[in-house]
């Protein structure tokens, strides 16, 4: 072997792994990009029980448009979210797992709701996060998408 064909054989070798290296992250960040989206769709639906809940008479298990009859664990149950409570840290919240990530209603004040969704698809040691603010007299949601940690 001479050294033209080692140096062949080592840019070789270096292309390859380039392509290799190239290939992965452009993967991670497709996949990354494709749990934004996902988990961004799921938020959508949330938010659309919000305002069915909102919407719903009281007799028929909603708020009937009236901010006293809208709490968090009466939302929650009816958009079918489960009751969590964590011992580490003492923690009481409630949680829906889809396939794209865990969503949370993390406050109700007045005719504000605001759900936060948590995705899988890790990043950078970080999940994708979408975070809906919902104004039930405005009918409007303000939609944010960031990254976080966990919760």
């Amino acid at each position: 072997m001479n050294l033209n064909s080692v140096i062949f054989f080592m840019i070789t070798l270096a292309v390859i792994g380039m392509a290799v290296l190239i290939g992965l992250w452009t993967y991670n960040t497709t996949a990354y990009n494709s749990n934004v989206h996902a988990l961004t769709l799921d938020m959508s639906h949330f938010t659309s029980l919000v305002f069915t809940y909102w919407k719903t008479p009281v007799v028929g298990g909603g708020a009937g448009e009236d901010v006293t009859q809208f709490d968090i664990a009466k939302l929650s149950g009816f958009m079918g979210m489960a009751h969590i409570i964590s011992d580490k840290p003492h923690k009481e919240y409630y949680s829906s797992i889809t396939e794209n990530g865990e969503i949370r209603v993390i406050s109700i004040t007045g005719n504000v709701v605001v759900l936060m969704g948590l995705g899988k698809q890790l990043r950078n040691k970080r999940f994708p996060t979408v975070t809906c603010t919902v104004n039930l007299y405005s009918f409007t949601v303000n939609t944010i998408t960031g990254n976080a940690v966990g919760f």
